[in-house]
């Protein structure tokens, strides 16, 4: 995947969230690559234990992805789109990932977190499939983690969404890095909660599986304009 054509689009989107009506709020401050030395070459050295994907996003693309949005829309336009706003009538998106310094700084007191016992789901009995190697890519605003799973070469696996009060809320929500990203994209990149989510999952693998007419409807309503949308 090029990283940073990715995160090019992303800022691209979250800017065109102004136009909507109601209250919006957006933050796009996706920082560059780092370019110094030091940091350079302890991305390229063992004492670096993060996985090729991170060190490709953080060297291309950026040492630090913020984006988001809030948007609170009239409450006619809530009505009109029910699917979108369970229990809310707030659409809350973006999150901040892939920072550089946390991992810099984590890496010489074991980068590869260990979460708590009941952080992780119990359901296998032999637990040889349970990830207990997790490296977060984003640490939620409910306290909760969206982790890479790594082997012990520190290769990447599946993305985990880590739950850290509800252990039976962990799983995976993609079979890697780059379908995570791709899928996300797709969502319009709504936060990831466990209540964000729950609506785009597979319900036999739990993968992230955004259905292809209602994101493209998404993200159609949230590249609207005030106009597009009392006109309708």
């Amino acid at each position: 995947m090029n990283y940073s054509a990715w995160t090019k689009r992303a800022s691209e989107f979250i800017r065109s969230l102004n136009e909507l009506p109601g209250d919006v709020e957006i933050y796009d401050s996706i920082e560059p690559p780092d370019r110094d030395d030091y940091f350079k070459e302890w991305l390229a050295s063992d004492r670096c234990r993060i996985p090729p994907e991170l060190k490709d996003f953080i060297s291309t693309a950026s040492r630090r992805c913020l984006i988001g949005y809030t948007w609170s829309p009239p409450i006619d336009i809530v009505r009109s789109y029910p699917e979108y706003f369970l229990n809310t009538n707030t659409l809350v998106g973006g999150g901040d990932f892939c920072e550089a310094a946390g991992y810099h700084a984590y890496d010489s007191r074991a980068l590869i977190r260990h979460f708590p016992e009941n952080a992780l789901p119990n359901a296998a009995e032999d637990k040889t499939d349970r990830p207990d190697r997790l490296v977060p890519v984003m640490e939620l605003s409910n306290g909760d983690y969206v982790c890479l799973e790594l082997d012990s070469e520190h290769v990447a696996g599946q993305v985990f969404y880590v739950s850290t009060s509800d252990p039976s809320q962990t799983r995976p929500i993609s079979p890697g890095f780059d379908e995570y990203l791709s899928v996300w994209e797709k969502m319009c990149y709504l936060h990831p909660t466990r209540e964000n989510l729950s609506p785009w999952l597979y319900a036999n693998s739990a993968y992230l599986n955004p259905d292809e007419a209602k994101a493209a409807r998404l993200r159609e309503l949230l590249q609207s304009t005030k106009r597009d949308l009392f006109a309708s």
